[in-house]
């Protein structure tokens, strides 16, 4: 039996007009941790075989004018 492996990455982004305590921060990053648990979730459920490892990571960016 030969094993494949193939990294596919998915990234969401999302443009914010807050300040950096601002609650949506949090809101968003769950949003996006539910997003990727749905396509992890949707890649096991097709019952093909293939064995999902999901990874999330954040990076929040703050800009100034």
């Amino acid at each position: 039996m030969v094993r494949v492996s193939c990294r596919a990455g998915l990234t969401f982004r999302l443009l914010l007009d807050c300040e950096e305590t601002d609650p949506a921060i949090e809101i968003v990053k769950a949003h996006m941790k539910a997003a990727a648990m749905n396509a992890a979730l949707d890649l096991k459920r097709l019952d093909t075989g293939y064995d999902v490892e999901l990874e999330v990571d954040y990076l929040v960016a703050y800009h100034e004018d």
